[in-house]
């Protein structure tokens, strides 16, 4: 194979929702391929990779809901696109970038049906550790953006759930008798958020009445940061195996 690999793949879908007004019914077809090819046949590896295809998200229960969603609707629809390097350095690290773009159509937006479409792109690197029996873990960070409107018409915005930053880090050690001790730290940027703004005065009440800011989501929480830690033991209570474990998440 010269050290190269071609995977296809195809997923097919039928989606039928009972409401009869609401008729969203169809076949969503997703096909993909994802390519791998080293570039070094000796020594650490090198290796480049990358993929393309096509999803489907169907719309969710309240779009569809027979009072409040829409007639004839669509799945949501996405095409990824990946490329990547992969290199190996030394017998236990190995280290990856790569860049990803999603254009995102036919998104389902409230009261106008699938008018919405979009954007995400950026990057994410890793630094794993592997090839260990006693320790394993890996350094992870993306650094991404995305954007969606409602219609053609609109500028794109930051999408409600849009995320900047994430860092991940995680290691877990085997310390030997059946004990394993491990922890995960993640920093993530805050949520958006629309901020409000002060309004009217309402002077039987003796407040102010909210105004929201514009746009929409243009304002972000402070930066989500979380430390778990986790130690196992194992036990050999043959036939069985069995394992007891402390698990706390957010441990400060």
């Amino acid at each position: 194979d010269a050290g190269g690999r071609i995977v296809p793949g195809l997923r097919v879908d039928y989606l039928k929702f009972t409401e009869t007004q609401t008729r969203t019914t169809g076949w969503d077809v997703s096909p993909r391929i994802t390519a791998r090819q080293e570039l070094t046949r000796t020594g650490p590896k090198t290796t480049v990779k990358g993929g393309v295809g096509l999803f489907y998200q169907p719309p969710q229960p309240q779009d569809m809901d027979f009072v409040f969603g829409r007639p004839n609707l669509k799945s949501n629809r996405s095409v990824h696109y990946t490329a990547g390097l992969e290199q190996q350095v030394g017998s236990h690290v190995q280290v990856s970038v790569e860049g990803f773009y999603k254009a995102l159509d036919r998104l389902v937006v409230q009261d106008l049906s699938n008018t919405g479409d979009g954007r995400v792109y950026g990057s994410e690197w890793l630094i794993r550790w592997q090839n260990d029996p006693k320790m394993f873990g890996w350094l992870a960070y993306t650094l991404m953006r995305s954007e969606r409107r409602e219609t053609e018409q609109e500028d794109l915005h930051l999408f409600e759930f849009d995320q900047t930053h994430i860092l991940t880090a995680i290691l877990s050690r085997d310390l030997g008798g059946g004990f394993r001790i491990g922890g995960r730290f993640r920093l993530v940027s805050g949520n958006l958020y629309t901020a409000n703004n002060y309004g009217p005065v309402d002077l039987d009440r003796a407040t102010y009445q909210p105004v929201a800011s514009f746009p929409q989501f243009g304002s972000r929480l402070g930066t989500f940061h979380q430390l778990d830690f986790r130690i196992d033991k194992s036990l050999d209570a043959k036939p069985l195996k069995l394992s007891v474990y402390l698990d706390i998440q957010n441990i400060y």
